[in-house]
């Protein structure tokens, strides 16, 4: 049986292939397109894939006109729109990956948008500086300027980590919280930052447990909730519940 589904599904792959390039002969692209990704996910032989797909690609881009998507770009540019910009000239690389005048205008772009990264880094705006990197490697990750702008950012989150570390250790605790979130909202696979994080709790729950040692139940209350909504599965967090109520059932006894 597994024999037959095998034959049977490259049958299939063979017929949409055969598809794909009769379509593109009668120029229904789209119709063309769609036959290929069903042979491709079949897993029909990859250089006759490859070969019908340049063909689609060139067809393609004939017929988008990327004349009239650079002048599209280029108006985006000059109207300060550089995001569309950068989108019309990626739509125009995807149709044809060697076009010198959108592979420019992109690195112009791009640098531009490296050096923005670098003003809002001196501002203090990481989430934004990283937005701005990433994009930039997401669409170029040879960027000749990418290099520079990630260790930058990298310099910058590490100097935020060491700031908020040091407000931890002061037990500032909103300062130190507030520039761990900053970190995570820029890196969010930080796990130095989200260790932090957990720090934070963990000195909430602290506080908590000694407030409710001295019967200050509703400063107890308080740093509990703080200490909950960073980290609600710290076994810490069940102890000063526990130590909480033991409290109240002391206060009771005196009582």
């Amino acid at each position: 049986d597994r024999v037959e589904a095998r034959a049977g599904l490259a049958r299939v792959a063979a017929a949409a292939l055969d598809q794909a390039e009769a379509r593109l002969q009668e120029n229904r692209l789209e119709d063309a397109r769609q036959a290929l990704v069903l042979a491709r996910e079949l897993q029909v032989p990859r250089q006759r894939a490859d070969a019908i797909a340049e063909r689609l690609r060139v067809a393609e881009a004939a017929h988008a006109g990327l004349d009239a998507l650079i002048a599209q770009a280029r108006h985006a540019e000059a109207m300060g729109e550089s995001q569309l910009a950068l989108q019309t000239y990626q739509r125009v690389l995807a149709l044809q990956p060697t076009h010198t005048a959108a592979l420019e205008a992109r690195e112009d772009l791009l640098s531009a948008q490296l050096q923005q990264a670098g003003a809002q880094l001196a501002k203090g705006d990481l989430a934004a500086a990283a937005t701005r990197v990433a994009q930039a490697r997401a669409l170029d990750p040879g960027h000749v300027e990418l290099p520079q702008a990630q260790a930058q950012l990298a310099r910058a989150v590490e100097q935020r980590l060491q700031a908020a570390d040091a407000a931890l250790r002061r037990k500032r605790l909103d300062q130190a919280l507030a520039a761990y979130q900053l970190l995570l909202s820029a890196a969010p696979d930080n796990a130095a930052a989200r260790r932090g994080m957990e720090r934070v709790a963990l000195a909430h729950a602290a506080a908590a447990t000694r407030a409710a040692a001295d019967f200050h139940f509703d400063q107890a209350q308080a740093s509990l909730a703080q200490a909950r909504a960073l980290a609600p599965r710290l076994p810490e967090i069940r102890q000063a519940e526990q130590a909480l109520l033991r409290a109240h059932q002391s206060q009771s006894r005196l009582v």
